[in-house]
């Protein structure tokens, strides 16, 4: 069988990855994989969220198709998760869709806008979209209520009530 990403014709050499610890606003360090595509640029971006208890390499197979797309692409692990025996993930401690999380999105936006490699629709705007699942999307509707950049969402799978999707109908999952 084929990868399910090579069946969308994504080749490797039409973009590049960086491991990067990037501060956000309070200063701890979120674990992020960058793709650069190798297309000259500058490019849109698309910031990517995993869903809850993930982390950032869940994101490698889509990515990859939006980077062999020519978008620049930061997918990064959300505070407090992705600790393993070879990682130590993002820094700070989990807090179910706080404003730390939307705040820790608005941080890896301007990051993304002092980038040459990104196109910037004026100071400090990058041409930039979300794109992630269930926890991460509901990063990506808090951050889009909050901080008018981005020009495009796509959460998957979200919800909208954590508790009510936690308890339906008043029953505890």
């Amino acid at each position: 069988f084929a990868h399910p990403v090579a069946a969308l014709g994504v080749q490797e050499d039409q973009f590049t990855t960086e491991e990067r610890r990037i501060e956000s606003h309070d200063g701890i360090e979120l674990d992020t994989t960058i793709y650069i595509p190798s297309a000259e640029g500058p490019h849109p971006a698309v910031l990517m969220t995993h869903g809850w208890g993930g982390d950032k390499r869940q994101l490698q197979p889509l990515a990859s198709v939006y980077a062999s797309n020519e978008y620049v692409v930061l997918a990064y692990t959300s505070r407090g998760f992705g600790k393993t025996e070879d990682s130590e993930g993002s820094g700070g401690q989990v807090n179910s869709t706080s404003e730390l999380e939307r705040k820790d999105a608005s941080a890896l936006i301007d990051y993304l806008a002092d980038q040459e490699m990104v196109v910037n629709d004026g100071e400090n705007n990058p041409r930039i979209g979300m794109d992630g699942v269930s926890y991460g999307g509901g990063i990506q509707l808090r951050t889009a209520a909050n901080d008018d950049r981005q020009n495009a969402i796509v959460p998957r799978a979200t919800w909208y009530d954590l508790a009510q999707a936690l308890a339906v109908n008043g029953v505890i999952k």
